[in-house]
């Protein structure tokens, strides 16, 4: 695993590496916090979140998991 790691981090202290990926991991984690309590708050109707899913895929090509929101 460490030299997965070296490889990854390429030219960048490793340290220094780990650090920033750490910290993505912790802002996306509260990211992640923040957007789930928006739900809970605008508390969407099944409708609106087939309607939103459907306009997701439409426009990205892409389908949402199961469960992903």
């Amino acid at each position: 695993m460490a030299n997965r790691i070296k490889k990854a981090a390429g030219k960048t202290p490793v340290s220094a590496w780990l650090t920033e990926r750490i910290v993505e991991h912790l802002e996306q984690g509260h990211l992640d916090a923040l957007f789930d309590e928006f739900y809970r708050d605008v508390n969407p109707s099944p409708e609106s979140v087939r309607e939103a899913d459907a306009m997701f895929e439409r426009l990205t090509g892409r389908r949402l998991a199961e469960g992903a929101a």
